[in-house]
């Protein structure tokens, strides 16, 4: 074990922001339970572990092979973007997931128009990789996935997840002429009157303004999550959204 140098901690600190983190490659995760399980799925991609003492020496055999700092609270707290810091913080490369981008003609994958909030993306990213729909697109404004609370939220799937940002217009160019493309919107079709189609973009959109009106009006289909006659709230999150959809088609999903 070394100590961290204050160039290191400026480095750390930096990777709060996103051009720092797409510049070096590097994200940070934080945690007790994500970092153990970040190190027992993919560890050759942990540049270096900061915890405390007594997280390290507990840990011993997750860190065999690896780079470890101790650390006090206090500078943990330093470092960490998380109010209430969890014994240890990780410095990862990104995951190196590479995915054919015209995979959606051949299942069912989502294409995520302007998500911006953390918590929605890392909840898609946690559907995405228990319903098998990797790789996930993203429009390029969508909210970082390295954005440290949309790691945090992933719960360690950021590192399982193959995510391909992408203009919609170009992933039209890649289009197979037989391939659907779905909207999910308040005014479609009842999805319990259809199934979801085996291979295709299941489009979801921007949390307050939905999806865009330029790709709407290339969508095929719209289909609509259909509320009870006693439901009050007026909507569900892209996230909830997402789950209902993605459980709906998973039929078809296991067997692309």
């Amino acid at each position: 074990m070394h100590a961290l140098t204050q160039k290191q901690i400026q480095f750390i600190i930096s990777l709060r922001q996103s051009k720092f983190r797409h510049k070096s490659n590097k994200f940070i995760i934080e945690g007790d339970k994500i970092c153990k399980d970040v190190l027992r799925l993919n560890p050759v991609k942990i540049h270096f572990v900061c915890a405390t003492t007594n997280w390290l020496v507990d840990n011993q055999i997750l860190l065999k092979g690896q780079q470890t700092y101790p650390i006090t609270e206090k500078v943990l707290k330093k470092l960490s973007s998380q109010k209430t810091p969890n014994q240890v913080l990780m410095v990862s490369d990104f995951p190196d997931l590479p995915t054919s981008r015209s995979i959606f003609n051949r299942k069912l994958c989502f294409y995520l128009d302007r998500i911006q909030d953390p918590g929605n993306m890392g909840t898609i990213l946690r559907i995405a990789d228990w319903f098998g729909m990797s790789p996930l697109y993203l429009s390029p404004d969508c909210v970082d996935i390295y954005n440290p609370k949309v790691v945090q939220a992933s719960m360690g799937t950021i590192m399982s997840v193959s995510c391909v940002v992408i203009s919609f217009d170009e992933l039209l160019g890649l289009k197979d002429q037989a391939t659907q493309i779905i909207g999910s919107t308040m005014n479609g079709k009842s999805l319990l009157q259809m199934d979801l189609p085996s291979t295709g973009l299941l489009i979801i959109g921007n949390e307050s303004k939905g999806i865009s009106s330029a790709i709407l009006k290339l969508c095929d289909e719209e289909i609509t999550i259909p509320s009870s006659p006693m439901a009050k709230t007026d909507s569900l999150n892209a996230g909830v959204a997402c789950g209902i959809l993605a459980a709906w088609g998973s039929r078809n999903l296991h067997d692309a």
